[in-house]
């Protein structure tokens, strides 16, 4: 699990800093999977204070982490 956040955080943080190599479609990958752990740990971290936001919150992890599976089948491996 922290190798995917370490890894997801370098290519975002790579797209930002110059024009990478890599196509579109793995950045937009990498966002999606980098909103995943954030929402993750906000959820986490949010639970004693408001148990429904809590649940929100990891509701939202979840469409992002299905969204991010569906960008990485779509993918094309060429």
């Amino acid at each position: 699990m922290a190798y995917c956040f370490d890894s997801a955080l370098k290519i975002a943080v790579l797209f930002a800093q110059k024009k990478s190599e890599l196509p579109l479609s793995i950045h937009i990958f990498s966002f999606a999977i980098l909103l995943t752990f954030l929402c993750l740990f906000v959820a986490k971290f949010i639970a004693p204070k408001s148990d429904v936001a809590s649940k929100v919150v990891e509701k939202v992890a979840v469409l992002i982490a299905v969204t991010a599976f569906i960008i990485s089948v779509t993918i094309p491996l060429h």
